[in-house]
């Protein structure tokens, strides 16, 4: 009975290590969002690497927690991000930032998994915010952009 009840406690204190890591995970992303979605509407002007700005790919100053490399892509007008995974994480690793980041604000992502090689994921924040999380191959990739329509020619500097 002493020993069932051990093996239990055991069980139970393992399980909380892991919820505690993904709500430190959780957080930590949460947080890095928080950072970062206010400056969709302005194409992250603020965090953009000034010797590089009118760069196609332009490095930032702020990046995601853990990413490999986070950059600005002016061609698409969004901020990017990319972490290393295995092909095996693929589908899960999609599926877990999406969740986090739909509970960060409140909202469900919409999935696509119609590849064979690619699982996507979308997640529509409120503010015209759009984020897109895609992994294929060894990468897990974010891309963070508003659909607030900008005045063209965009004024360089908000």
């Amino acid at each position: 009975m002493v020993a069932g009840l051990g093996a239990m406690r055991i069980a139970a204190a393992a399980a909380s290590l892991v919820v505690m890591t993904h709500d430190a995970v959780a957080q930590s992303v949460c947080a890095g969002l928080d950072r970062l979605v206010p400056l969709a509407r302005s194409r992250f002007w603020s965090i953009r690497d000034e010797a590089n700005r009118s760069d196609l790919k332009t490095r930032v100053t702020q990046n995601l927690p853990g990413a490999s490399e986070c950059w600005y892509h002016d061609s698409s007008r969004s901020y990017w991000c990319t972490w290393r995974i295995t092909p095996s994480e693929r589908k899960d690793a999609v599926r877990r930032l999406a969740s986090t980041i739909g509970q960060c604000y409140g909202v469900r992502p919409a999935y696509s998994d119609d590849d064979v090689d690619e699982t996507s994921a979308f997640v529509d924040l409120p503010g015209s915010v759009l984020i897109y999380v895609n992994g294929a191959g060894e990468t897990l990739t974010i891309s963070i952009g508003s659909t607030f329509s900008i005045p063209e020619p965009y004024p360089q500097a908000p």
